[in-house]
C-alpha cells in the first residue's frame, strides 16, 4: 500500500507545524530566569616578583649563604636558577620555599606544574612542506 504524495506533504507540514508550535511553547519555560543586574566586583591585582640568577657553579664557587642572602633580599617568589648543578633542593629548603623542580631549577612560593610534551616544527626546504618531530623532552622524560 502506497501512501498518496498529497497526503505524505500535508504529514510532513502537520509535523513541522508542530515541532514548531512545540518550541515555541517550550522554550520560554526553558529560558533561564534572568538575574537582576548585579556588578561584579574587579579581580585584585597580585604582585608577583620573578627573579633569574646564575649562581656560578651551583653556588659553591661563591659563598652559598650570599646566594641564599642575594635571593632573599630581592624577595623574589619564583626564582629560575643558572648553572644550579643539581642545588636546586638545597637552596629551596635554605629560603623555605615548599615548591621547587629540580629539572627545571626552578624554586616558587606557588605550586608549579610539570610543562606539557612539546614537538618541534621544522620545514623542509625542498618541498616547503612542514612536518613535525618530537623534540627534546622536558626533564629527560
Amino acid at each position: 500500500m502506497t501512501i498518496p504524495r498529497r497526503a505524505r506533504r500535508r504529514a510532513t507540514v502537520l509535523a513541522a507545524a508542530l515541532a514548531l508550535a512545540t518550541a515555541a511553547l517550550v522554550a520560554p519555560a526553558a529560558a533561564p530566569a534572568q538575574a537582576p543586574a548585579v556588578p561584579t566586583p574587579a579581580p585584585t591585582p597580585v604582585e608577583v616578583r620573578v627573579m633569574t640568577f646564575n649562581i656560578w657553579l651551583g653556588g659553591d664557587v661563591v659563598d652559598f649563604a650570599k646566594v641564599i642572602d642575594a635571593i632573599t633580599a630581592a624577595r623574589a617568589d619564583i626564582v629560575g636558577l643558572q648553572e644550579a648543578e643539581g642545588n636546586t633542593q638545597r637552596i629551596a629548603e635554605a629560603l623555605h620555599r615548599p615548591y621547587w623542580s629540580g629539572c627545571l631549577d626552578v624554586v616558587s612560593r606557588f605550586p608549579l606544574m610539570d610543562p606539557p610534551e612539546r614537538t618541534a616544527s621544522t620545514s623542509s626546504r625542498r618541498s616547503g612542506r612542514r612536518r613535525s618531530r618530537p623534540a627534546a623532552t622536558w626533564c629527560g622524560r
